[in-house]
């Protein structure tokens, strides 16, 4: 099974961090690729090797990741594929998500409405493609007929059009800025309140933990820190991506914050991400 991380310059510390949690959770090195979202450079996991390069449509979002997603199957055939977002912490082996599932299809969970997917954490297995099947997938891909939105979310309109099934997975896959017992994926994602580069997320200690073991490890570097600091957010470019006191957060005891500071974050959490989603898609997400 392969890992894809579907990265870019502006995310490429947390893309460390969520490479040295699958590390720690089991995944081979070897099986994990990188994939840009700006230049669709194809890297090993430790982006010291280029081994491949493809064309994608713009779809246009907020994060310069999200487009390659759904070319994925055009690069890797015949072989159980997870790609995931670079703001993710992985805490149980991705194999997981497909549950031992001999069946063909993609693999993610329902988020946002109706029939709808969060394909962040999206599990591909499909089998190999002939050119004509490949040609014809592009062709949807860059169909008019769908919205970004449709293309995205896997909305019910677009499903149709695709040659596979959608094979609905449990939340704790890809569970939104939330972490219990069973969480196998935590995802950051809500933009606004992502710890590297704002303060106050309730589980900010638990990332930047993660961010010091990376660093401990060699995962992340000073270099790979530098490189997001002097990048401008996708979707705001008067902000770097990442926050000033990034250093000082590395330091910091997260140990002094008492139960009360906690509390306030994580309510103060909860009405940012309904700020951020609109109520009805909150607590769609957060009942699923």
């Amino acid at each position: 099974m392969l890992v894809v991380i579907a990265s870019s310059n502006a995310d490429i510390v947390e893309e460390r961090v969520c490479l040295f949690s699958l590390i720690n959770t089991g995944h081979k090195i070897e099986d994990i690729r990188i994939i840009d979202g700006e230049t669709g450079e194809i890297y090993d996991a430790n982006r010291t090797t280029v081994l491949g390069r493809f064309e994608v449509n713009s779809l246009s979002s907020s994060t310069n990741f999200t487009q390659v997603r759904s070319y994925i199957p055009l690069k890797f055939q015949g072989v159980s594929t997870v790609v995931i977002d670079p703001d993710t912490i992985v805490f149980e082996h991705l194999s997981g998500i497909f549950s031992g599932s001999p069946a063909h299809g993609i693999y993610a969970r329902q988020a946002y409405g109706y029939r709808k997917y969060a394909t962040s954490v999206m599990g591909y297995n499909l089998p190999k493609m002939s050119k004509s099947d490949s040609d014809l997938y592009v062709e949807l891909l860059a169909s008019s007929e769908f919205s970004i939105e449709d293309k995205i979310y896997l909305s019910e309109h677009f499903a149709r059009a695709l040659p596979w099934d959608i094979h609905r997975i449990a939340s704790k896959w890809n569970s939104f800025d939330y972490v219990g017992a069973k969480t196998s994926v935590l995802h950051f994602t809500n933009l606004r309140t992502q710890p590297w580069i704002y303060g106050g997320h309730p589980l900010e200690a638990l990332w930047f933990g993660f961010a010091s073991s990376a660093i401990e490890s060699g995962y992340l570097t000073n270099e790979h820190i530098a490189v997001q600091s002097r990048t401008p957010l996708p979707y705001d470019n008067q902000r770097m991506s990442l926050r000033p006191d990034f250093t000082a957060c590395l330091d910091r005891n997260y140990g002094d914050f008492g139960i009360f500071k906690k509390m306030v974050a994580a309510v103060t959490q909860s009405y940012r991400d309904v700020k951020f989603q609109n109520p009805i898609p909150w607590l769609w997400n957060w009942l699923l």
